[in-house]
């Protein structure tokens, strides 16, 4: 069969994506939380009138809206950046007035404790010095200048931030203090100006929405685990039987050359498959061990070693991986008993980049496989 006759076969037989896999989570409102802010909820949508000041006071009596603000202008949570800005004021950090910075900066570490604890932690760490305190450290400006003082309350800003990401307690208590009152002011202002919070109340019903809110899944988690649920269905349907509970179990992260020590026997004939793993003795080009995507395991021994993925558009990752992957499938020759195989699909390869690229793959490799292919070889590998 001629290189053009070999790609037509696999070109006729590439698969499209399917939607096998949830496209989406639910998001975190719940009835239990909706229940537990639905008076933030009523008072919010009972007017689309908001102005700043208003809106700053209802924010400062009702600290847990800001979690519905999040809930409906964002996927997951404001950004980083959005979350510097509402928290501290940024036009006064971003001054060249080092004396204002600096008052700022020991304002705002007097009045946080979660921030003066980030802030010593630092200075901790930088001085090793376990046991310095905050008193020390401002009265001491000969070891502790005010340019290293606004520094490191810069560097703790992205460390705050952080921090009331993943514990909304923490801001929480912030929002409520009178020493912080400016935070309700700036997001009020971004609210109304920004996001045009008003619009948005007269468009929805906020406890309708909230409840029903769909997160969507990373694209590229999706496409990249499609190829791998189609292969993983196939054995599956050939009699393969999935040992990755097992090899969980007894903690086997490399597969040696025969399993047997590593899991026991194995009646003849057994046709087993894991996924993830390790080879002993397989490297990546560059070094380290290689983890594959799947592993065939025939009689006892990881026989089959196969990468896989899914092509919707061309991209730098199908360069690396063809790098990657040739390098592999040269030196696994060298390897009696193993054999490296590429599994790929998806209507990239259907496009003239991807037709050339299949051709050139060819004379490399020997054969190049889509899920259809694949499962037409599978029985005379195994």
């Amino acid at each position: 069969m001629s290189t053009e006759e070999r790609y037509l076969d696999f070109a006729s037989k590439i698969s499209f994506f399917e939607f096998i896999q949830d496209e989406f989570r639910k998001s975190d409102f719940d009835e239990r939380q909706l229940a537990a802010l639905s008076n933030e909820i009523k008072i919010l949508q009972s007017r689309t009138d908001w102005d700043i000041n208003s809106l700053s006071d209802y924010i400062e009596h009702n600290p847990k809206s800001f979690l519905i603000f999040q809930g409906l202008f964002q996927l997951l949570r404001f950004t980083n950046a959005q979350l510097i800005h509402f928290v501290f004021d940024v036009t006064k950090m971003n001054s060249l007035n080092l004396d204002g910075v600096y008052e700022y900066a020991v304002y705002n570490l007097k009045h946080d404790s979660n921030l003066k604890e980030l802030f010593l932690r630092r200075v901790r760490v930088d001085k090793r010095r376990e046991n310095i305190g905050f008193d020390e450290v401002m009265k001491n400006q000969e070891t502790y200048s005010k340019k290293y003082i606004v520094a490191l309350f810069k560097m703790v800003v992205s460390d705050y931030v952080a921090k009331i990401s993943n514990d909304f307690g923490i801001l929480e208590t912030r929002i409520k203090m009178k020493e912080f009152s400016d935070f309700s002011t700036r997001l009020a202002n971004y609210l109304l100006t920004n996001l045009r919070l008003n619009e948005h109340l007269r468009a929805i019903n906020l406890r309708e929405y909230l409840g029903s809110k769909q997160i969507p899944v990373d694209t590229k988690g999706l496409h990249g685990n499609y190829a791998t649920l189609r292969l993983k269905d196939l054995l599956k349907r050939k009699g393969f039987s999935n040992i990755d509970g097992l090899l969980q179990e007894k903690n086997v992260t490399t597969l040696k050359r025969g399993i047997k020590t590593q899991i026991g026997e194995i009646e003849p004939g057994t046709r087993l498959y894991c996924t993830e793993k390790k080879v002993e003795g397989v490297t990546k080009p560059l070094g380290g061990l290689k983890k594959f995507d799947i592993i065939l395991i025939v009689d006892g021994v990881p026989k089959h070693l196969i990468e896989t993925n899914f092509y919707t558009t061309a991209g730098t990752k199908i360069g690396i991986n063809r790098d990657e992957y040739v390098a592999l499938y040269k030196s696994m020759k060298d390897k009696e008993g193993m054999h490296f195989h590429w599994v790929t699909d998806g209507n990239f390869w259907l496009s003239e980049e991807g037709r050339k690229l299949y051709m050139a793959l060819v004379k490399e490799f020997g054969e190049v496989y889509n899920l259809n292919t694949f499962e037409e070889h599978l029985n005379s590998m195994t």
